[in-house]
């Protein structure tokens, strides 16, 4: 008579496999996850910059047309105010550009508004 106290190495490799494919399935997950999340750290962080910035633009820069650009913390700021237009004259267009480079190449973010100003530039 047979002694069956142990298993075969047939389902050592079997459940060695299927323990394989699971961690590799797992593991995929919270890479791509990590991944992911340090993106929209990225993302976010150069949204709050962007959204600094443009609340830093005092009033009289609005007077007149001017461009910006500087780097900080690793991100490319620039900053474009333009004329304003015939249909609105105290409605300055200010367009905020932030660009960074992540693993996948180079993001830009950027914020188009108008800004009001008290300056008639007729």
């Amino acid at each position: 008579m047979k002694n069956e106290n142990g298993f075969t190495l047939i389902e050592v490799l079997i459940a060695f496999a299927i323990l394989s494919i699971s961690l590799a399935t797992l593991y995929m997950t919270f890479s791509s996850s990590f991944i992911r999340s340090s993106h929209l750290q990225a993302e976010q962080r150069a949204f709050v910059l962007a959204r600094e910035k443009l609340a830093d633009i005092p009033i009289t820069s609005l007077v007149q047309p001017y461009e910006e650009k500087y780097e900080v913390e690793g991100y490319t700021v620039q900053i474009i105010v333009s004329d304003s237009t015939e249909n609105a004259p105290l409605a300055i267009p200010v367009v905020v550009a932030v660009t960074w480079q992540s693993r996948t190449g180079e993001q830009e973010l950027v914020i188009r508004t108008y800004r009001l100003s008290s300056v008639n530039h007729e």
